[in-house]
């Protein structure tokens, strides 16, 4: 009896590739289905903010980080007298600072917001929330990046999720005008060429 060499088919070979074919596509998916999950979540963060810092201005007419009867001088005019770890602003109607250092008024704003409990942590905390995409932070500052006005930063964010971002909320994939900006080292980015490097992505209030 003579023995047969082993080997596979022809039809043994298309199932394997139709296996992998099914396998890679259910792992594809299933990264799309994270991204669009936390894109989601950017947006959330950026709404409850904004809303936030809305709600302390027409409570208190005064914008939080910038506050100037927010806290610790035991005057009977300080919003949050009982709670001393929290700062003055100066009340100059901008928020000073770094938004992604959290230094100055950028870090005073978490600290009164959090006293006027309108977002989770701790009062002495003065940095930003960790974004939905988890590697960078969420930010607030004003007057920079040639913005009018208060922004949300988002630190580290793919240039793939910004430019998404940039086309739904401004039409056009242009990083340094409209209501979404992109930034790298302090500087804004001329354009979206460089997918490698993640990148700060602003939100106009």
């Amino acid at each position: 009896m003579v023995n047969k060499a082993a080997g596979f088919t022809l039809v043994e070979i298309a199932i394997v590739v139709v296996v992998i074919g099914l396998l890679l596509g259910s792992v594809l998916k299933g990264q799309e289905l994270i991204t669009d999950a936390k894109m989601k979540n950017l947006e959330t963060n950026f709404n409850d903010l904004s809303r936030a810092i809305f709600t302390y201005q027409e409570r208190y007419s005064a914008l939080p980080g910038d506050d100037s009867y927010a806290g610790n001088d035991d005057s009977s005019m300080s919003r949050f007298k009982d709670l001393k770890t929290v700062d003055n602003g100066d009340a100059d109607g901008r928020i000073d600072g770094d938004y992604k250092g959290y230094t100055q008024e950028c870090g005073k704003i978490w600290q009164h917001l959090r006293a006027a409990q309108m977002i989770n942590g701790a009062i002495t905390d003065n940095t930003g929330p960790p974004n939905a995409f988890m590697i960078g932070r969420i930010g607030v500052g004003s007057y920079q990046f040639n913005f009018s006005g208060v922004f949300i930063g988002f630190t580290e964010i793919p240039p793939k999720i910004a430019i998404i971002f940039d086309e739904r909320y401004d039409g056009n994939s242009s990083p340094q005008q409209g209501r979404i900006r992109s930034e790298r080292n302090g500087s804004l980015i001329s354009d979206y060429t460089d997918d490698k490097n993640l990148l700060n992505l602003l939100f106009a209030l």
